[in-house]
């Protein structure tokens, strides 16, 4: 697993979930490490970049499911690929 402490700067990821299916696919993407003063998430809305910033610096309600964890929901349409880029900065760490 990927640890997000580990980091002294920002990091960018990177990936693309295909739905080969019939039918439009509704997904969560989970990250499970409460501690992340700075998540950007961004998503591919008809060919525009959606930007959703949440983290323990920002309001709880910035988080685009209620839970402790951050849950970002996904839909990725019938035959198509979607592609999400993620930053994840910490402040603070020594």
């Amino acid at each position: 697993p990927l640890r997000f402490d580990d980091f002294q700067v920002p990091i960018w990821l990177k990936f693309s979930i295909t739905n080969p299916t019939e039918n439009s696919q509704q997904l969560m993407f989970e990250i499970n490490y409460t501690w992340i003063s700075q998540l950007d998430f961004y998503a591919d809305k008809d060919g525009v970049l959606e930007k959703t910033t949440t983290g323990v610096d920002f309001p709880h309600s910035s988080r685009p499911i209620d839970n402790k964890s951050y849950i970002f929901p996904i839909i990725i349409p019938n035959g198509a690929e979607k592609t999400f880029f993620l930053r994840v900065h910490q402040v603070g760490l020594t």
